[in-house]
């Protein structure tokens, strides 16, 4: 009988985490609640609210909203949001096309440890757009991301390489395990 009970309970909170309502899972939030605390100034409801106007889930599709949301969550210091900004900002996507906007988020966002920020600096590094060019920025970006998991900055750095002096590399090298040390 105590074994039949705790396989109940143990069914019932199963079906509980499923459905989401299980606390600390995440969950359908309602786009009001989520209004409500991004006035109040939370980065959390800010950014989530943020994703809802990127792709229309529960209000019409706004990227000027988007981003004006993105905008005071990455102030706070949201990672995603930083990302997600300068991610807009590269594209032109519901703000003006602005290179060095997508660089300063990016940066803000690498800062935090976010693999594709790294990977996008180093992109922008190597184009020259936003940022001066610069190979040495490049792979020191795509060393870090390559650090984070990321096998496009492998591949891409691989490719700076074979422009770039022995000096340079070793620089670039230095460069990305003193960033490593201070971030």
């Amino acid at each position: 009988m105590k074994y039949i009970r705790t396989m109940m309970v143990v069914g019932v909170l199963l079906l509980a985490t499923l459905s989401g309502a299980h606390a600390g899972v995440s969950r359908d939030v309602d786009v009001d609640d989520y209004r409500v605390k991004a006035e109040q100034g939370r980065a959390y409801a800010q950014y989530n609210l943020t994703l809802r106007y990127e792709d229309g889930k529960g209000v019409p599709q706004d990227h000027e909203e988007a981003a004006r949301l993105f905008r005071k969550a990455a102030g706070q210091g949201h990672v995603k949001a930083q990302f997600n900004l300068g991610y807009m900002y590269n594209l032109g996507q519901g703000v003006v096309r602005d290179f060095k906007q997508a660089a300063k988020w990016y940066g803000k966002a690498a800062g935090q440890g976010h693999v594709k920020a790294q990977f996008n600096l180093g992109l922008m590094y190597v184009q020259g757009q936003g940022v001066k060019q610069d190979y040495i920025m490049a792979h020191m970006y795509w060393n870090i991301a390559v650090v984070g998991g990321n096998k496009g900055a492998l591949k891409n750095r691989d490719k700076v390489t074979a422009m770039m002096t022995t000096s340079q590399i070793e620089k670039a090298q230095g460069l990305a395990q003193e960033w490593m040390r201070t971030h």
